[in-house]
């Protein structure tokens, strides 16, 4: 707040109270008002001031609040030997125009006034309240206050309700902000998966500042959407700078019954002839509903989603046990942010190339959506991770550059032959069997040396042309065995470089052909 020196001497500045009042000019004005006392109190003036954040002041009125059925206290400061008026408080109307009211000796004054400063009647000025004089204007431009009914320990009490004048309806289109003309889609109207664009128009020229706009599931207000108005891939404004348009991803409205609300916020927008921010759309007012059409035929659809490579290397480290928590999660948190029901998803994991296969069988539940409808709903999800709620948790560990892929037949049976050869190359024997390569490996090469170890002591120890014919069998035999041996290394060596070959080539294949 900036303070300005009064002028006239004996004079000195009381009550202040200031709010942000609906007006058509300059958009939202900020306003307070003072009261300006002499020293004896014997004379008060009220002063109310309309200026912009900057501190420009727009303009700066004295208005006379003398009412003969209004005695206003004193109010006594004895750490700084001053004594004051009680001042008047004012409060904005959501239909334009301002309230001045105050409490004295447990009665309530409410006087309302339009733009121009000129008083406007209202059903009754004055009411009974408790000492506290609780009050506040509320969104359907009414005035609430505690009324005197209360109990002993001034813990609960009744209310009282007084509607006020709606200065300037005729500008008020429903959204509770008087400089906005239209919402298309317009409130209360019905949206589904293939609305892609909301629109919003002002009376007067705005410019894109760095509040959101955020659309909310009304059931739980969890977010489907957010995006600053610094995204200028998502927000955009015409030529006149009076509309202004909001992509919306095909995830956002997708279940069946629901009702959905957009909130902007102050600051979404400023005012393009004096750069001040203007208000936005409050919750609960721009209210859609969705009609998106339901499928209960069962389905089975599948796609392949990538991890980011941090979260790949973040998986390495895990023990089986904690992997398996962490898919377990991830697919708790995809069910719950989509939404779709858990028990109509599973999956697959294939380690090697940080990718986990997720298979949807539709059916009709309280998500209405479709089996294509989910695999596209993932897809926006985690493309556009960073406008959803996929940015946050185990969700935005999906990779947004591959999205979720749909796997189409040829893609499902190189998937099957893919996990194959992970199979076969991760398994430490070569697909003959670890029986029979222990076999190969360890038995013939005993036996060979066994076969020439006696076929020496049959000719130098033992001579006997029974037991010669028998070492020359085994040692045959066991030469045999090297032979075998080094076929089989071989092959072993060539199954390992041709899974290796394999298994890149699959790699690349499937997520080309699916």
């Amino acid at each position: 707040m900036v303070l300005y020196q009064i002028n006239q001497p004996n004079m000195r500045a009381g009550s202040v109270s200031c709010d942000i009042v609906n007006a058509l000019t300059f958009g939202n004005n900020h306003t307070c008002i003072m009261s300006i006392s002499n020293l004896n109190n014997t004379e008060t003036y009220y002063v109310k001031i309309n200026f912009l954040l900057s501190g420009a002041v727009l303009s700066s009125n004295v208005i006379r609040l003398d009412f003969p059925n209004v005695t206003l206290s004193n109010a006594t400061f004895p750490d700084f030997n001053l004594t004051f008026k009680q001042g008047w408080s004012i409060k904005s109307m959501p239909s334009g125009g301002y309230t001045i009211h105050t409490t004295s000796n447990n009665a309530h004054y409410i006087y309302a006034y339009g733009e121009d400063n000129n008083p406007i009647p209202i059903y009754t000025n004055s009411f009974l309240t408790n000492s506290f004089g609780a009050n506040a204007v509320i969104n359907n431009n009414t005035f609430l206050l505690a009324s005197s009914n209360t109990n002993f320990q001034h813990t609960s009490w009744s209310l009282i309700t007084t509607p006020l004048p709606k200065v300037l309806k005729n500008y008020d289109y429903g959204c509770r902000n008087l400089l906005i003309s239209k919402t298309t889609p317009s409130i209360n109207d019905s949206v589904d998966s293939d609305t892609h664009m909301l629109y919003i128009t002002f009376f007067d020229a705005v410019i894109l500042s760095t509040g959101y706009v955020t659309i909310y599931k009304t059931s739980d207000n969890s977010i489907r959407q957010r995006i600053s108005a610094t995204r200028h891939e998502f927000i955009n404004i015409d030529s006149q700078g009076t509309t202004i348009s909001i992509s919306v991803i095909g995830s956002t409205f997708n279940q069946y019954g629901e009702e959905y609300y957009v909130k902007i916020d102050y600051n979404f927008v400023k005012s393009a002839m004096n750069n001040e921010p203007i208000k936005g759309i409050e919750g609960g007012i721009w209210r859609l509903k969705s009609n998106i059409s339901i499928n209960d035929d069962k389905q089975r659809s599948s796609g392949l989603a990538k991890f980011t490579i941090d979260a790949s290397k973040k998986i390495l480290v895990l023990s089986d046990f904690e992997r398996f928590n962490y898919y377990h999660d991830l697919l708790n948190e995809i069910a719950a942010k989509v939404p779709v029901r858990l028990d109509s998803l599973s999956y697959n994991i294939i380690n090697s190339s940080f990718s986990i296969r997720i298979d949807v069988v539709s059916m009709f539940n309280r998500t209405g959506n479709t089996d294509l409808g989910v695999l596209s709903d993932l897809n926006n999800m985690i493309v556009y991770k960073q406008i959803t709620t996929f940015s946050t948790g185990l969700t935005n560990d999906l990779n947004s550059t591959s999205g979720f892929q749909p796997i189409n037949n040829s893609g499902e049976l190189m998937i099957a032959f893919y996990m194959l050869i992970e199979l076969i190359y991760t398994t430490n024997f070569p697909i003959i069997g670890s029986w029979l390569y222990m076999i190969i490996l360890y038995f013939l090469p005993c036996l060979f040396i066994a076969g020439l170890f006696f076929h020496i002591m049959s000719i130098y120890t033992l001579p006997s042309k029974k037991f010669e014919a028998i070492t020359s069998a085994i040692l045959r035999l066991a030469l045999s065995s090297l032979i075998l041996l080094f076929y089989f290394s071989l092959s072993f060596l060539f199954l390992k470089l041709t899974r290796l070959f394999i298994y890149q080539v699959c790699s690349y294949l499937v997520f080309c052909y699916s």
